[in-house]
């Protein structure tokens, strides 16, 4: 009551002298005060409330509630004061923007109460308000850049998932549980997440989540993997992340993973795409393998028809010795073809420990009609003992293609070298290299050199070879690398690390 009589009383006092008539606590607090009658008119407010408003005293007193309220917040703002003077509630909490004389907005909190008279008619309205638009800045740049980030994800069909490595407790995104087929509802810890990964690859998935888990590893997280779906489907899931370390409480610099989070995509169709394009080019492979034997195997034929022939007509024992000698020589020159070429289809079913020497005189030999065709000397410098561990098949794969580029370049004859070597102390690993004197290429055809399609051999290439074997050597662990300069020749290194039996890329 006291407080309604000085705001009655002061009607002819000065703006300067309303804070002292009403008390030192509601002209110097740091949170804003003000009174406002029924019709929003405002009669009082201290300093903290006018520099919210950016206002004066003088200025305020122009002003109603309603004008300084952002239109989008004045209808609850009405029928919340209207539910106050009521006195359906005692007093109100709200959220709200004023809007300052230069078109900026300010978010405050008030908290609402009446000023009753005598009678306890409720004729005034006390606002106390509390600056928060920082804070609500925040949390809108904040909201934004979550639906920024949801509708990025969304456009590039990502899921999203986010682990605590302390708990084991795992969440995803709406599209992350779709990926796995998990219930949108249904709770999830990392055990979940390797029920869902194909058994074959869980190992491998561990091993990896350990590693970028361990404060000093720290491996960066990057796999392709199986996904086992509840009604038995296959799919392939693509999945990137990142380890967060903090300091173990008490201990002195020790660290821990405290967050991993990422992104997962459905690969699948992808995957399918390449297996697609890697069935196409080995038939053609195929093709020209097939075509290759067939000269190679043509010839010895030619030969042995001839011997015959000649052996017909012979009466000397000795010449007629000298001619089955030769023939004999052609047949099993004919049969070493065979054999070669049974082992591109015979591999053993798995990874296994391939003399890449080996391989690659296996990959010579079919090759060796078509050299001599086009008067390339072949010369070869393989070492012993020159063993890495994969698929025997798709190494002799990788080979053929470096091997039939590089006579390809050479169609007026020229010098082949293929050479191994072994390599020891800190980077162990084997190193096979084939080098051809032919047309080399500029440094844009090396640039586009691996990419599918991309083919400097117009109608007779697909453009998939150098890829593929791309694709093969990064599975193996290997690296390859051109050297080349037109009308020089061109150089390919591929270097294979030491892996042990069983270990796989990630």
């Amino acid at each position: 009551m006291e407080s309604l009589r000085r705001i009655n009383a002061a009607s002819g006092v000065s703006a300067g002298e309303k804070g002292r008539l009403l008390g030192p606590a509601f002209a110097h607090t740091s949170v804003g005060l003000a009174i406002a009658d029924r019709e929003g008119h405002f009669v009082e407010a201290n300093s903290a409330f006018l520099d919210i408003v950016g206002r004066t005293f003088q200025e305020l007193q122009g002003e109603t509630v309603r004008s300084i309220t952002h239109p989008d917040d004045w209808a609850e703002t009405a029928r919340e004061t209207g539910l106050l003077y009521a006195g359906e509630a005692p007093d109100i909490q709200m959220e709200k923007r004023y809007v300052r004389p230069d078109g900026t907005t300010v978010w405050v909190r008030n908290s609402l109460s009446p000023l009753r008279d005598e009678s306890g008619e409720p004729v005034y309205t006390i606002a106390i308000s509390e600056n928060i638009d920082s804070r609500k800045r925040a949390e809108q740049a904040t909201a934004e850049a979550r639906e920024t980030l949801e509708l990025a994800t969304r456009a590039a069909d990502l899921g999203v998932w986010d682990l605590n490595p302390l708990t084991e407790e795992l969440r995803w995104s709406p599209r992350c549980r779709e990926i796995f087929g998990v219930a949108m509802d249904a709770p999830l810890r990392m055990e979940d997440f390797l029920d869902r990964v194909h058994p074959e690859d869980r190992p491998r998935i561990v091993e990896l989540v350990e590693r970028v888990l361990d404060p000093q590893i720290r491996a960066s997280y990057s796999a392709d993997y199986r996904v086992i779906h509840p009604s038995g489907e296959e799919r392939w899931a693509s999945s990137t992340g990142m380890a967060y370390f903090e300091p173990v409480p008490g201990s002195r610099g020790e660290e821990r993973a405290v967050r991993f989070l990422g992104t997962v995509a459905d690969i699948t169709e992808r995957r399918r795409g390449v297996e697609a394009l890697v069935q196409a080019e080995k038939l053609a492979a195929t093709g020209r393998l097939a075509a290759s034997i067939a000269h190679e195997i043509n010839n010895p034929l030619e030969a042995v028809t001839n011997l015959l022939f000649l052996l017909r007509d012979a009466t000397d024992a000795t010449e007629r010795m000298s001619y089955v000698s030769l023939a004999e020589q052609e047949i099993r020159r004919v049969t070493e073809i065979a054999t070669q070429t049974l082992r591109f289809y015979r591999d053993p079913s798995g990874p296994t420990v391939c003399d890449v020497a080996a391989l690659i005189e296996s990959v010579l030999t079919l090759f060796h009609g078509r050299a001599h065709v086009l008067m390339v000397g072949a010369e070869t410098r393989l070492c012993d003992d020159c063993t890495v561990f994969g698929s025997q098949g798709e190494l002799r794969q990788v080979f053929v293609n470096l091997v039939g580029n590089a006579l390809d370049a050479m169609p007026r004859g020229g010098r082949l070298l293929v050479r191994t070597r072994v390599y020891r102390g800190d980077r162990p690993g084997v190193r096979a290299t084939v080098a051809d004197s032919g047309q080399g290429m500029t440094e844009e055809t090396k640039k586009r050199l691996f990419r599918p399609f991309f083919t400097t051999k117009a109608s007779t290439g697909t453009g998939l070879g150098l890829w593929l074997s791309l694709e093969i050597l990064v599975k193996h662990g290997a690296s390859i690398r051109v050297r080349s300069r037109p009308g020089r020749g061109t150089v390919v290194s591929v270097f294979f690390p030491e892996r042990a039996p069983g270990e796989e890329s990630s």
